[in-house]
């Protein structure tokens, strides 16, 4: 399960909150994602029409092993989460549509 959430430029305080709210039992597939500040910024800096398209641009960076969207600055702080969402997800969700 995949959680995204808008912590308001509260990503310090809000994401031990949320993880350390998830029962024990699921923490290994639950990830906590979101945007620095609100997700209509980050629409704006990466000049996208709609939240689907960073969406596919996201999903795409996971596809090809890349970073290119993920390491946009309001969104970069990922990383960790990330990481462990590929190394959980990957082997099953991107192997279908080679």
């Amino acid at each position: 399960m995949v959680l995204l959430i808008d912590f308001d430029n509260q990503y310090k305080t809000r994401f031990p909150y949320f993880k350390n709210n998830i029962p024990v039992d699921l923490q290994c597939r639950v990830f906590v994602l979101d945007v620095w500040s609100e997700p209509e910024q980050l629409k704006r800096a990466l000049g996208c029409v709609g939240f689907e398209k960073i969406g596919e641009a996201l999903a795409m960076d996971c596809y090809e092993n890349t970073t290119q969207t993920w390491e946009h600055e309001l969104l970069e702080h990922n990383k960790s989460e990330l990481h462990r969402m590929m190394a959980a997800v990957k082997p099953f969700l991107f192997s279908l549509a080679r």
